[in-house]
């Protein structure tokens, strides 16, 4: 994939609550804003102004359907939307139904594991991804864990021993197939901000935290066993929609994952 589309696609993602001009980002990715759009289409099937739309969009409906306690007026400034009404109006025309009803909706399709993990309530300080942007399940996963170090150090930053996957825009209700996962590395101390459109900021607070030793491709069913086992039973619910996966430092299949936490 070319590494400008790619950037694009991440930036979007990473920026979506935020008013995107194509101009400023066709700049930042080094093309003009018809070849941007060319290739984002060829890639995505979509435009960058459609994929901006869907995310905030599907974005609000992965919180609609966790139960969130936002009002709407506070989901609309949560996504990126100017004001309830027009939220209201681009939800319904996407997925056919308002958010209201959609919130008021039960889904009761996602087997549920048997088992689960040992929950705690864990409070992680204020730390610096630097990331590359890959596929959850890519077989090179390794590989983009020492991308994301090498070019952390070429730009003379410290990276840590700590490898951290990062699923964005966490959904246990539908997955996107293509640049879904951040592969990062920790960041020794504060980093300059002029660094940090290439590096995702993991807010301090608190998190729900449990180690796993399942195979990767069950990430999903422990996330969704976490939400309906654990966290609709608890004072909690979820801040904002990503996941953290720490790896050990061979990156095997043991692993502690955080999912961050506010109460109700």
């Amino acid at each position: 994939m070319d590494k400008r589309i790619k950037k694009a696609h991440t930036l979007i993602r990473k920026n979506f609550r935020e008013k995107i001009v194509l101009d400023s980002l066709s700049r930042k990715v080094g093309l003009s804003k018809f070849h941007l759009q060319r290739l984002f289409k060829e890639e995505f099937g979509e435009s960058p102004a459609s994929f901006l739309n869907r995310t905030r969009l599907e974005y609000a409906r992965h919180f609609l359907k966790l139960k969130s306690p936002h009002s709407m007026s506070e989901l609309a400034a949560e996504c990126g939307f100017s004001s309830p009404a027009v939220f209201s109006r681009a939800f319904t025309r996407h997925f056919g139904i308002s958010p209201s009803l959609m919130k008021d909706r039960f889904l009761d399709d996602i087997r549920v594991m048997e088992s689960l993990s040992q929950v705690q309530i864990v409070e992680l300080p204020e730390f610096y991804l630097y990331y590359e942007a890959t596929e959850m399940y890519a077989p090179d996963l390794q590989t983009s864990f020492q991308s994301a170090r090498n070019k952390a150090l070429s730009f003379g930053l410290k990276p840590t021993a700590r490898n951290i996957g990062l699923m964005n825009h966490l959904s246990v209700h539908r997955q996107e197939k293509k640049l879904n996962y951040l592969a990062g590395v920790v960041l020794e101390g504060t980093v300059p901000m002029y660094y940090w459109e290439d590096i995702f900021v993991i807010p301090s607070g608190k998190y729900a935290s449990f180690t796993t030793q399942y195979p990767r491709e069950n990430f999903i069913q422990e996330l969704t066993d976490l939400k309906y086992n654990w966290l609709d039973k608890s004072d909690f619910t979820l801040r904002e929609l990503f996941a953290l996966e720490e790896f050990s430092e061979s990156l095997t299949m043991e692993r502690t994952v955080y999912l961050p936490l506010i109460k109700r």
